[in-house]
């Protein structure tokens, strides 16, 4: 019987020692995978930081690019020890980055007790610059008219310069705009009443594409133009410097996105082939493609005779839209966002 005491007290230390190894470990895994998780964290910042900072330089200048991304990473993750910057393709050449950001030996505590020193841990992120390419709704029936786009004013509009607007009357060349039958899909015809349901609406309810071809419309008096838009402005007495902060190189943010002063148009061409950038081959009832969309202030909206003009500016917004369904190459014509894809 002693001697069996005796060999219970020699378990007894054995099983302590052993409960003592296995609470460092459950240690090592709760304290220093918080760590982690939380160095993770940090990265993961430092790398957001990084791609978004780049990507704006994109796609002019990868090289610029990759000093910005380089420049932020350092300020957001000066722990990192292992970074990598890589231009890509997604949409149109050189229109996004990857950061890859790493610190490959973080310090670790209670891990250390088995023989666990370190370990890596990093972050990546990619952010795209892009445009709309499918509008999902709340685009306004106005097709605007693009010039030919080899000069420096997009579709032959200055941003945020006050233009007239009129509906063409008989020959297409006395007004930039036509009504488009902007149906889903593409190539339907719409009444007199969806285009008025849609100015007193904001737009139509249904996705618009780039690429798309529509049929323009015809027939549309401006007395009731002016109506139906003036119901969708309703009492919104915005002015352009109210909601927009203009930028230097004429891009703008929009402070006030509910606003209905700012609408949505489809740039249009003559499809061809080949693609001819005037009035006349469109007069009519006729087929046009959509080849971006242009973002509008209402400053005015009224009539001469039957047709109805609308005063305002093309805008440059920057940033994503709530109605943009999916996003792909740079718009030379309208909305620009820097996102975050990965």
């Amino acid at each position: 019987m002693k001697w069996s005491f005796r060999g219970d007290d020699g378990a007894v230390a054995a099983i302590m020692v052993v409960s003592i190894v296995a609470l460092l470990g459950f240690a090592a895994i709760v304290v220093d995978a918080g760590v982690l998780y939380t160095e993770r964290r940090h990265l993961q910042t430092a790398a957001d930081a990084a791609a978004l900072a780049g990507v704006q330089e994109l796609p002019g200048s990868p090289a610029a690019a990759v000093a910005q991304a380089q420049n932020y990473a350092a300020i957001n993750g000066s722990i990192a020890d292992d970074l990598k910057f890589t231009v890509m393709s997604k949409y149109s050449a050189n229109d996004s980055i990857k950061a890859e950001v790493v610190d490959t030996a973080r310090g670790l505590y209670f891990a250390r007790f088995l023989g666990i020193d370190s370990a890596p841990v990093g972050a990546k992120a990619t952010a795209v610059v892009a445009s709309p390419s499918v509008m999902g709704s709340g685009v306004m029936p106005f097709g605007i008219m693009s010039k030919e786009p080899s000069g420096t004013a997009p579709f032959g509009y200055v941003y945020n310069q006050t233009v007239r607007l009129k509906q063409p009357a008989q020959q297409g060349q006395s007004g930039n705009f036509q009504f488009l039958a902007l149906t889903d899909p593409p190539g339907g015809h719409y009444g007199n009443n969806d285009i008025k349901w849609a100015l007193s609406n904001g737009g139509v309810p249904n996705p618009v594409y780039i690429g798309g071809i529509y049929n323009t419309k015809t027939g549309v008096n401006g007395n009731t133009v002016q109506k139906e838009l003036n119901e969708w402005i309703g009492g919104d007495t915005h002015s352009f410097s109210q909601v927009t902060q203009l930028h230097a190189d004429g891009s703008v943010d929009i402070t006030d996105p509910a606003c209905h002063r700012i609408i949505v148009c489809p740039i249009i061409v003559n499809p061809g082939p080949p693609i001819q950038y005037n009035w006349i081959d469109i007069n009519g009832s006729k087929p046009v493609k959509v080849i971006g969309f242009a973002y509008f202030f209402i400053e005015a909206v009224g009539t001469t005779g039957n047709n109805c003009y609308v005063d305002g500016r093309f805008i440059r917004p920057l940033g994503a839209d709530e109605d943009v369904l999916e996003w792909g190459a740079i718009d030379p014509y309208g909305r620009v966002a820097f996102k975050l894809i990965d």
